[in-house]
């Protein structure tokens, strides 16, 4: 992997602590923390990464959405039961799918 670039040395006489170094530093962040999750053969078919990237977005956003609608349910439940802790743990079981896509290297089985 290569190392994140550092955006502004590459503009000389702009500000260092503009928005626009952070959204580019963020981006080359992110793409190298996504690319890390693709495996290489999926990584050489366009619809296949597509596919993949789609896949990686969902699961890392995706629960944050759950944890609300959770949060929701629990303000509304002064005594949740064991339905809403079992749900808390499958939505934060979606992380788990990105890290077995490294691993297996199979879009299709997940």
């Amino acid at each position: 992997m290569s190392a994140i670039p550092d955006f502004r040395s590459a503009r000389p006489g702009a500000q260092a602590n503009s928005w626009q170094d952070g959204a580019r530093f963020f981006g080359a962040v992110k793409a190298q923390t996504f690319n890390w999750f693709i495996p290489d053969p999926l990584s050489l078919d366009v619809e296949a990464r597509r596919r993949v990237m789609m896949f990686l977005v969902s699961h890392f956003l995706g629960p944050w959405l759950g944890f609300i609608v959770i949060a929701f349910l629990a303000a509304l439940d002064p005594h949740p039961g064991a339905g809403l802790w079992i749900s808390v743990v499958a939505i934060a079981g979606f992380w788990l799918f990105p890290f077995l896509l490294r691993f297996t290297g199979k879009l299709d089985i997940l």
